[in-house]
């Protein structure tokens, strides 16, 4: 599919959880949305499409199931805010210019959780309420 174009980015001697390619990854993205996919993920063949579908029709965020191998199958109950233990970046697209205005800052563990908790409160002038988000509660990827 010519929507989609993907980069592999080496995180080097990074050892950050792949932060640094993360953010590498939104600097230099030219679509219109963004997911991030690890090296120690796998997604099912439907993935891209479940995800960007609802972003083609106006929704700003789009979260999903995954199977991990720690946790299990997260989130076991979507929140807002997320809790941190049942959110992982493999779960998750969203707009790129939302992405790229909220930014990753850390590059611990929970650096994932803390981005995604200020991307569902970031509001702007023609959006007070924050960005239109959606849950689909299928299992679309696996972290091992």
């Amino acid at each position: 599919d010519v929507r989609f174009r993907y980069a592999c980015i080496d995180d080097g001697p990074h050892h950050d959880g792949g932060h640094h390619a993360r953010d590498i990854g939104l600097r230099n993205c030219c679509g219109e949305m963004v997911c991030w996919v690890n090296q120690d993920n796998s997604i099912a063949p439907t993935y891209l499409e479940e995800l960007t579908r609802p972003i083609d029709e106006g929704f700003d965020v789009v979260f999903c199931r995954i199977r991990h191998e720690k946790h299990g199958v997260i989130p076991k109950h979507f929140t807002i805010p997320p809790i941190c233990a049942d959110i992982d970046v493999l779960g998750w697209a969203l707009r790129t210019d939302l992405a790229r205005r909220v930014g990753w800052r850390g590059r611990q563990y929970e650096a994932d959780h803390q981005f995604i908790c200020e991307v569902l409160f970031h509001s702007t002038p023609d959006n007070p309420r924050g960005p239109r988000w959606l849950f689909k509660p299928l299992i679309l990827g696996e972290h091992r």
